[in-house]
């Protein structure tokens, strides 16, 4: 359960930083001045998305958020006008990309936020308790350290399903490599 979980998670990054990068270059179909404010705007939403997945803080995440949320705002207003002041097929590819971004965002924290249920949870711990109990009641020979083997697996499976269930703290992490890479494209512009 905890696989499938992070693949979406990493899956979802990747889909955002395509987003992203896309509306970057549609914004060109919009008149220049519009553009290079879509532009720049672009860029700082893409180094908030950024901060999104590195942020392991929640009063940080939450200044991330809400940032990212004014962002959302002024990039919406700088589609917007020039779309509606000369509305066209062509001002309408970028007014639709903007949906794709922010789509794109909502996506991946609803992603960030999905786990396994406490209840699947709890029923984990039961079976490794009563696993390990028999594992216990059945290692008679005091002479062999076999018995300590099972308890160890479970507890190496259960901390991995508990790393991976974490997106933001832990060994195993979605690193926001794709996000990085577009970041490095359009600040090289």
């Amino acid at each position: 359960m905890a696989t499938p979980r992070y693949d979406l998670r990493h899956n979802l990054e990747v889909q955002e930083a395509q987003q992203i990068t896309a509306e970057y270059l549609r914004a060109d179909l919009l008149p220049s001045q519009s553009a290079t404010q879509i532009k720049a705007l672009l860029a700082c939403y893409l180094d908030q998305r950024i901060r999104f997945y590195d942020e392991g803080d929640a009063q940080e995440l939450s200044k991330t958020k809400l940032a990212t949320d004014q962002l959302e705002g002024q990039i919406w207003t700088a589609v917007r006008v020039p779309a509606m002041a000369a509305p066209s097929s062509i001002t309408a590819i970028p007014v639709a990309g903007i949906d794709g971004v922010f789509g794109a965002r909502n996506n991946a924290e609803a992603a960030w936020l999905n786990r396994i249920p406490p209840s699947a949870g709890g029923l984990l711990m039961i079976i490794a308790a009563c696993a390990c109990m028999l594992t216990g009641l059945g290692a008679r020979a005091p002479k062999s350290r076999l018995h300590y083997i099972p308890p160890l697996l479970v507890s190496i499976a259960f901390f991995l399903i508990a790393d991976i269930e974490n997106p933001r703290v832990g060994i195993i992490r979605v690193y926001p490599t794709d996000l990085i890479a577009a970041a490095d494209t359009i600040h090289a512009k």
